[in-house]
C-alpha cells in the first residue's frame, strides 16, 4: 500500500553452504545495506556504503540467490530505495531518480529540495526520509540535529517527485506546524492523501514518540498510546507503522521502564505490536514480549508477525496476543532486519551495521515461518 523507507544496515556474501567465517575483498564489496522483497522471488536490495567508490543498487527475482545490479547509471552513490511494487521505485543520488521498469531504466526527477539551516536561512544538500502512497503522491522528511533533537523540513509532491510544496517544519523558534524541535525522528509514513505519522525517541520519562497529521502533513497533534499493565514509569521509541488495508495496520514500539528507581530507561525492555483496526485512529496494545538488545520485527499481515533481538525469534499467529519463543542458530545474535513475505517465507540479515567497514555477515531464509533457517549463498552480476 506504500513506498517507504524502511532502516536497515549490512548484509555480506556468504561462502556456499557455511554461515559466514573470512570474506573476500569482493565478498565485502557486495555486502548488503538494505533488502525489500515485495514477494516471494522478487525484491530490491542496497549494496553497504564502502570506501572506495559508490554502492549499488540491485534487483532479484529469484528469492535473493541471484542480484542484478540496476544502480542507475553515473549514480555517485544511492540511498536506500523507496519500494512501492515489484516495478516501481524512487532512491536519492544526485538528484531524485524513479523506475517504473525494475530498473531497466531510470528517470531523473530534477533537484531534491533542500533542507534550509535555522539562523542564516542557508540551503543545503540532506537526504531524506520518503514514503509514497501511489505513482503520485509522496512526501520527503529532511532532518538534522544532534542527539535529543533535530531540526525538520517535510515536503510533499502529487507528480511522482518532479516537484515538491513544503509542508511543514520543526526548529527552536518555529513548531507551529505541531511537530516538535525536540526528539530524535526516525521516519515518516502515510496511509492515505491526508493521513500520516512521524515516529521517533525523545530522552526523559512519559515520553512515546508519535505524531500524526489528517490534512497531508500541514499540522501535526502528538498521539497518546495506551501503556501496558506493567508499564508504568516509561520512555518509548516508536518505527513506522505499516498498514495492510485502509483501515488495518500494526505499529512497533520498544518501551524502557522503571524497575523500582526513578529512571526510566535503566529497567526492562519490552516490544509492544499495537494494533489498528480504523486506520490509525485508535491504536490497541498486545501482549508485550522482552526486548532483547535492539529488536527488529515483521508482519505480514495482523496476525502474523516475529521479532528478534539478541539470539531470541518470537512469533505470533494472533495477531500479537500470544508469542512462541522459536530455536535458533547460534549465531542468530546479530540479525538487524527481519523480512518475511507470508506466513511461512522470509529472510534475516545479520552482520555489522555501526562501521563502513563491514564485518563477515549473511542472509538466511526460512520457509517454514521462522522455525528453521538456512544460508542464502548470493551472488551479484555487475553492470
Amino acid at each position: 500500500m506504500r513506498a517507504a523507507v524502511l532502516t536497515g544496515a549490512a548484509i555480506l556474501t556468504l561462502i556456499a553452504g557455511c554461515l559466514p567465517g573470512l570474506a573476500s575483498a569482493q565478498d565485502e564489496a557486495d555486502a548488503l545495506d538494505f533488502i525489500r522483497m515485495t514477494g516471494p522471488l522478487a525484491g530490491w536490495a542496497a549494496t553497504a556504503i564502502r570506501e572506495p567508490g559508490p554502492n549499488m543498487l540491485l534487483r532479484t527475482t529469484d528469492g535473493g540467490v541471484h542480484w542484478d545490479d540496476v544502480t542507475p547509471p553515473g549514480a555517485p552513490g544511492v540511498s536506500r530505495p523507496a519500494v512501492l511494487t515489484d516495478l516501481t521505485a524512487w532512491l536519492e543520488s544526485s538528484t531524485l531518480l524513479q523506475t517504473s521498469d525494475a530498473g531497466r531504466t531510470w528517470r531523473s526527477l530534477g533537484p531534491l529540495p533542500m533542507f534550509r539551516a535555522r539562523g542564516n536561512g542557508a540551503l543545503f544538500p540532506v537526504r531524506g526520509a520518503l514514503d509514497f502512497i501511489d505513482e503520485r503522491n509522496g512526501w520527503r522528511m529532511m532532518s538534522a540535529g544532534t542527539a535529543g533533537s533535530e531540526e525538520v523540513d517535510i515536503h510533499r509532491t502529487a507528480d511522482g517527485g518532479a516537484t515538491w510544496v513544503q509542508v511543514a517544519r520543526a526548529t527552536p523558534a518555529d513548531e507551529s506546524s505541531g511537530l516538535p524541535f525536540g526528539g530524535n525522528k526516525s521516519g515518516i509514513t502515510f496511509l492515505s492523501a491526508t493521513a500520516g505519522w512521524v515516529t521517533g525517541y525523545q530522552p526523559g520519562c512519559g515520553h512515546t514518540y508519535l505524531f500524526a497529521t489528517r490534512d497531508g502533513g500541514h499540522t501535526w497533534r502528538r498521539q497518546r498510546l495506551p501503556l501496558p499493565a506493567r508499564v508504568k514509569r516509561w520512555n518509548g521509541s516508536t518505527t513506522s507503522p505499516m498498514f495492510f488495508t485502509a483501515r488495518d495496520g500494526v505499529l512497533p514500539v520498544s518501551l524502557s521502564y522503571s524497575v523500582g528507581n526513578e529512571y526510566c530507561e535503566d529497567g526492562k525492555t519490552v516490544v509492544v505490536i499495537y494494533v489498528t483496526r480504523d486506520g490509525g485512529a485508535t491504536w490497541t496494545a498486545t501482549t508485550p514480549v522482552d526486548g532483547h538488545g535492539a529488536p527488529v520485527w515483521s508482519f505480514v499481515d495482523l496476525a502474523h508477525g516475529w521479532i528478534a533481538g539478541a539470539g531470541v525469534l518470537y512469533r505470533t499467529a494472533d495477531g500479537g496476543r500470544r508469542w512462541t519463543a522459536l530455536p535458533l542458530p547460534a549465531d542468530f545474535a546479530d540479525i538487524h532486519q527481519l523480512d518475511f513475505v507470508s506466513p511461512q517465507v522470509g529472510w534475516a540479515v545479520r552482520g555489522s551495521v555501526w562501521t563502513l567497514k563491514r564485518t563477515p555477515g549473511s542472509l538466511l531464509k526460512t520457509v517454514d515461518g521462522g522455525h528453521t533457517w538456512a544460508p542464502v549463498a548470493y551472488t551479484v552480476s555487475h553492470r
